[in-house]
């Protein structure tokens, strides 16, 4: 039975379940690849080659995702010249919370091999899990200990809150302070 373009689309994007197996799916990606990370956080940016690309935002992902960057197929509509696939993170942060981070890359091929890629995903959590988790040591990442304990509250009944002040300051500085605090569902911090 021949293989069909969505069948070899979909093994192509499994490869990104397991860390071991994902150099299967960078050998089907152009050296000279135009891939746009979309949004506004750390990774965000247009890389015009694999190695660029993957040192930029895979391998730095990779330091504060022990596990290594693990994605899911959600979805795949993948049967032309382009793939759009849905993808779900299933990684830990160094802190040992998850990675939920939801993706989608529009992959365009060209004989089998992708050249093009613009991706969305969630600019908070990706720049969030940088910030609180890249350090220059392991003994420099923040622990888990620094937030309050809430594992006593039934699920949904609280979220995280992050709160940003900005200040104008003398000769025209700008300051930036954020908090974060656990908040009951309808309640105040």
């Amino acid at each position: 039975m021949a293989t069909t373009t969505r069948d070899d689309r979909m093994a192509l994007f499994t490869k990104h379940q397991d860390p071991a197996t994902q150099p299967e799916f960078w050998a089907r990606v152009a050296d000279n690849v135009d891939w746009t990370v979309k949004g506004t956080h750390p990774l965000a940016g247009r890389y015009r080659c694999k190695s660029e690309f993957m040192e930029s935002t895979f391998a730095r992902l990779g330091g504060v995702l022990p596990g290594g960057v693990k994605l899911q197929i959600k979805h795949l509509d993948g049967d032309r010249d382009t793939a759009i696939a849905e993808l779900h993170s299933m990684s830990m942060t160094k802190e040992g919370a998850q990675f939920a981070n939801d993706y989608c890359w529009a992959s365009r091929f060209q004989d089998d091999v992708i050249v093009d890629v613009p991706a969305y995903l969630d600019s908070m959590m990706v720049a969030y899990t940088i910030l609180r988790n890249e350090s220059t040591s392991p003994e420099d990442a923040p622990s888990r200990t620094d937030t309050p304990d809430i594992d006593f509250l039934p699920r949904g009944c609280a979220s995280l809150v992050i709160g940003i002040t900005a200040q104008r300051r003398p000769r025209g500085l700008l300051h930036i302070e954020s908090r974060e605090f656990f908040q009951r569902e309808g309640g105040d911090p």
